[in-house]
């Protein structure tokens, strides 16, 4: 019975030019889908950070950037790494980033964090914005 159902698949996957894909395998391919988004997403985020401390390096010096690594580690969400590239160009100085910084770290929502900084100073929150056209000499990773 089993060896005739799978020739009658066989015969159907011929015809049709259409492979008939188990309920296991479609699971097998959900979750690789998923799991290739969540690379996605960790990558990302990764260059992010990465951006974040060269932005540092550049403006503030080595130490602050040293310092800024394993606060920026503990952020898991894209928006905050943004709203924090622009407090790191609004900061007047290393110790200002850093504040700022550490704050938007300890948040568990860290998307609060800059919020209430913003509140707390009677400013808005500035507005996201997207930079086109800027040319690196640095390699960037593909």
């Amino acid at each position: 019975m089993e060896e005739q159902l799978w020739s009658e698949i066989q015969t159907f996957e011929t015809v049709e030019h259409m492979p008939y894909v188990t309920s296991v395998e479609r699971i097998g391919i959900r979750n690789g889908i998923q799991q290739g988004i969540q690379q996605g997403i960790q990558q990302g985020l990764r260059r992010e950070r990465l951006l974040l401390l060269r932005l540092a390096e550049k403006r503030f010096g080595a130490a602050v950037a040293e310092q800024s690594a394993p606060l920026l580690d503990r952020i898991d969400n894209a928006q905050p790494l943004e709203d924090l590239a622009e407090a790191l160009l609004d900061s007047a100085d290393g110790a200002a980033w850093l504040r700022t910084l550490t704050q938007a770290a300890g948040r568990p929502a860290q998307r609060e964090g800059l919020e209430a900084r913003h509140t707390a100073t009677g400013s808005a929150p500035a507005k996201p914005s997207r930079a086109s056209g800027i040319t690196r000499n640095h390699k960037s990773e593909p």
